[in-house]
């Protein structure tokens, strides 16, 4: 019966100098970019981008949550579908 001899990779650079001469060296990989895109400012919100549209008109105001006067059990939403997604 033969004996096989087993051994265990090395992930060490230097291990492949000593272990095994005949071996050829494993090709170089290529150097990589940086692992995160380089960062960049957040988009500004609609609500404080400009105060002045492009026509010369004022822009409405921040719209808030306000109960009515006659009613103090509900309350309006001065928010369209889309502008309470957006927030």
């Amino acid at each position: 019966m033969q004996t096989v001899q087993y051994q265990p990779s090395v992930s060490s650079p230097l291990s492949s100098a000593f272990a095994h001469r005949d071996a050829p060296m494993p090709a170089s990989q290529p150097r990589r970019g940086p692992a995160f895109p380089s960062s960049r400012p957040l988009r500004p919100f609609a609500s404080i981008n400009t105060s002045v549209m492009a026509n010369g008109k004022p822009k409405p105001g921040v719209k808030l949550i306000e109960p009515k006067d006659t009613g103090r059990q509900f309350f309006v939403l001065g928010l369209s579908q889309s502008e309470l997604a957006r927030r």
